[in-house]
């Protein structure tokens, strides 16, 4: 089996894993994703974690996500959905986020930007300012959100690690960050951020039934998360690794 195709539970490093349980002292946690599922797939054992040892959590969507109803040779500026059909997407996707924050212990809301195929740095500046008000009004202890490369290299998801960045930079409050999809020193695999050094993880042990629950409310997603993960994400994305934003 090549490094390429190992799942995160095949290879596991001597990266730290972390101990939830010594960080009772946190008051609250905050994972700010830009679509619903990604909190699932990429932090669904942390969160469970987390929640797990009695914090509380968060989990900010930025958008629906109702991009992934355009075909991807059709995305560009200008194009819109029916109207009908984006409300019913929308409706459907809120109670699958719903439930599956709820199976992870988190409490979740949709911020309602709009999910864009590319991001303007007009657009990048308004969801600086959404993120900034955000963290005013939530003030976490923990912050979760995507690597600086977007995982895969999503648009959407580079531009809310950059509005998280921009924002706690020019916050007056210090927040300890960390950012998910690190990567790992022994496994290669499309959707960690190469640039992202992973400094500890999260392993699936005693938790890998809440994510599999937690990905599994995405019903509407499934194929999608198996074209791109295989039949068995939550297995496939086992260990969680994280960097500590600098």
């Amino acid at each position: 089996m090549t490094s390429s195709t190992r799942s995160a539970t095949e290879d596991r490093t001597e990266i730290e894993a972390v101990d939830v349980a010594a960080m009772r002292d946190l008051g609250n946690v905050l994972c700010v994703v830009a679509h619903p599922d990604d909190e699932s797939l990429f932090a669904g054992l942390t969160i469970a974690a987390l929640t797990r040892a009695e914090l509380s959590c968060t989990v900010a969507a930025v958008s629906h996500g109702e991009l992934r109803l355009v075909p991807f040779a059709s995305r560009g500026p200008g194009r819109f959905l029916p109207r009908r059909l984006r409300e019913q997407y929308c409706s459907t996707i809120e109670a699958e986020f719903t439930l599956a924050c709820l199976r992870l212990g988190a409490i979740g809301t949709i911020l309602g930007f709009p999910d864009l195929p590319v991001v303007s740095e007009e657009a990048q500046s308004r969801l600086v300012r959404l993120v900034s008000r955000l963290l005013d009004h939530e003030k976490p202890d923990l912050l979760l959100t995507h690597g600086s490369s977007g995982e895969y290299g999503h648009a959407m998801h580079v531009a809310v690690h950059v509005a998280v960045r921009r924002a706690i930079r020019a916050s007056v409050g210090a927040y300890r960050t960390w950012t998910f999809g690190a990567q790992p020193p022994s496994i290669d695999a499309k959707w960690f951020n190469r640039r992202d050094q992973a400094t500890h993880c999260v392993t699936g042990d005693g938790l890998l039934g809440a994510k599999k629950a937690a990905i599994s409310a995405y019903r509407s997603s499934s194929d999608t998360h198996r074209r791109i993960y295989g039949d068995d994400p939550a297995t496939k994305l086992g260990i969680e690794y994280w960097a500590r934003m600098r």
